[in-house]
């Protein structure tokens, strides 16, 4: 308060937050940069969050040529990513991270549909799997077969 106050009788001002500028998500190729730098955006709206470096890391995991393994331990930082702006989101607007985090989830399922171990990708990203397990598949129905 006396801060505010001294500040107005004496004509100080505070200085102006710089311009924040977001990252170019298309050439932060590591997934563990990508994870520091979008942990430094929180202040992204939740569409610049998918569009972003949620979209990024989407893009990473669902490239064919890398390792399904590879893949899924990116998603493994992507999933926190996710859940970090989430966070970030709750403590600042009170938005609820739990349909954030579903709606990222169907605009993955989009993504992956036709993309390599796509199921495999949309497993982790669920939990139902890591880079280093993978649920074995169910059991064919004996009565199908």
């Amino acid at each position: 308060m006396f801060s505010r106050l001294g500040d107005w009788l004496f004509g100080r001002r505070a200085e102006p937050e710089p311009a924040r500028i977001e990252a170019d998500w298309s050439g932060v190729v590591s997934y563990t940069e990508l994870c520091s730098v979008a942990a430094d955006h929180g202040w992204l709206s939740p569409d610049r969050f998918l569009a972003g470096p949620f979209q990024r890391y989407l893009d990473l995991c669902g490239d064919g040529e890398t390792h399904p393994r590879v893949r899924a331990r990116i998603m493994e930082f992507g999933v926190w990513s996710l859940d970090h702006f989430a966070e970030q989101q709750r403590a600042a607007t009170g938005a609820d991270p739990a349909a954030f985090v579903a709606r990222a989830h169907a605009v993955a399922a989009d993504w992956f549909a036709d993309k390599p171990d796509g199921d495999y990708m949309l497993e982790v990203l669920t939990g139902a799997a890591t880079h280093n397990h993978r649920a074995p598949e169910a059991a064919p129905d004996p009565e199908q077969a």
